[in-house]
C-alpha cells in the first residue's frame, strides 16, 4: 500500500520517507542557524528509537533527543493528523516531539510548528492500534488541546534552549574502567 500524501497539480506525492527527511533537516536548519551557531545536532544513524535529532548547547553538556513529525495532508477540516507508535514513545526514554506542517505546493513550512514533551503527548493523545493519535490545528485561532504547545517557526530554537536550560548541565561521568577489570567483568557476566 502506497504512503499517503498530497497532490499537487497532477504530479506524484511526496513519499512520507522523504517528507520526514525535509522535516528533519528544516528542524536541524531552524536550530543551527535561527540559533546563531549555538546549537550542535547529531542525527542518528540508526533510526530504532524514534530519535531524530540529538541537540545540545555548544560546548556544554546535556543533550536532548527530539523526534520530528512532518505533516502535509490536511483532513477536511484542515487539520494535522500525527501517529507515533507506541514502541517509539517509551517512559523510560524522554524526549520533545516537534510537530512541522509542511506546504508541498511552496515547499516550505507552515506558520506554526509544535514542541511537545513525550510525556503530554502520550497523556492527551489517543491510543489506537498502538499508535498514540493527536490531531493538531494550523490554524491561526485554534483552540484545540495542543494550542499551548504551539510556536511560531522561527522561535523553535528560544523553545529547545529552554528545554535544554531546564535539564541543566550534566556533565558526562565515566567509570575508570582497566582492561584488567573489564576483562574480569566479561568472565563473571
Amino acid at each position: 500500500m502506497a504512503a499517503r500524501s498530497s497532490r499537487i497539480g497532477g504530479l506524484l506525492p511526496i513519499p512520507r520517507s522523504a517528507l520526514g527527511t525535509i522535516g528533519e533537516d528544516r528542524t536541524l536548519e531552524l536550530l543551527v542557524v535561527l540559533g546563531k551557531g549555538g546549537f550542535v545536532c547529531y542525527v542518528p544513524r540508526s533510526d530504532f528509537e524514534g530519535i531524530d535529532l540529538i541537540v545540545k548547547r555548544r560546548w556544554r553538556a546535556g543533550a536532548l533527543p527530539i523526534q520530528v513529525k512532518t505533516r502535509a495532508y490536511h483532513d477536511k477540516a484542515g487539520n494535522l493528523t500525527v501517529a507515533i507508535d507506541v514502541e517509539d514513545l517509551p517512559e523510560e526514554d524522554p524526549k520533545l516531539i516537534v510537530v512541522l506542517e509542511y506546504l508541498e505546493s511552496r515547499a516550505q513550512l507552515g506558520l506554526f510548528l509544535w514542541v511537545i514533551p513525550d510525556t503530554v503527548y502520550r497523556a492527551q493523545s489517543t491510543l489506537t492500534h498502538d499508535k498514540y493519535e493527536a490531531t493538531l490545528s494550523p490554524k491561526r485561532n485554534a483552540r484545540d488541546q495542543w494550542v499551548d504547545y504551539r510556536y511560531n517557526v522561527g522561535d523553535l530554537p528560544w523553545v529547545v534552549g529552554h528545554y535544554l536550560d531546564a535539564l541543566g548541565p550534566q556533565p558526562l561521568s565515566l567509570p575508570s574502567y582497566s582492561r584488567a577489570s573489564l576483562m574480569g567483568l566479561r568472565k563473571r557476566g
